[in-house]
């Protein structure tokens, strides 16, 4: 299977820069799957994970909202944060989904919502990061 150049970076770090065979991303409006030499686009990025297949096996991180870039060679993603599961932890983050999720109940202005409802959505992103992980360590 024909490879391309994957590269994922953070504010905070260059997270991941490797050849890879297919990357499966979370966008807006569903998954969309990338292997060498697919059509150049622009990606939203919502926060999920991240699927990606190098030498025949596959590896998932965690992805906090941001973009993705893709030509034929390479695809770049620019995000918040990124994280593999193990370096989650999850009683912090089963915390940090309570906490928004009660935050959610309460009285806010929209851009309170907006905010809230995306830490939200990462804390579970990141659960579910989690639990992938025990299922495939099984």
């Amino acid at each position: 299977m024909a490879e391309f150049e994957l590269e994922i970076t953070t504010p905070e770090r260059a997270f991941f820069k490797e050849s890879v065979q297919m990357v499966v991303l979370p966008g807006e409006n569903g998954e969309l799957g990338v292997l060498a030499g697919h059509a150049p686009l622009v990606l939203v990025l919502k926060s999920g994970s991240v699927r990606i297949k190098q030498n025949g096996q596959w590896r998932e991180c965690v992805t906090a909202d941001g973009y993705a870039m893709v030509d034929r060679k390479r695809v770049l993603l620019l995000c918040q944060l990124a994280e593999w599961p193990e370096e989650i932890n999850e009683r912090l983050t089963r915390e940090e989904e309570q906490r928004e999720k009660e935050k959610l109940r309460q009285a806010q202005s929209k851009r309170e919502f907006v905010v809230t409802k995306a830490n939200l959505a990462h804390a579970m992103a990141r659960l579910r990061a989690l639990s992938h992980r025990s299922i495939n360590n099984e």
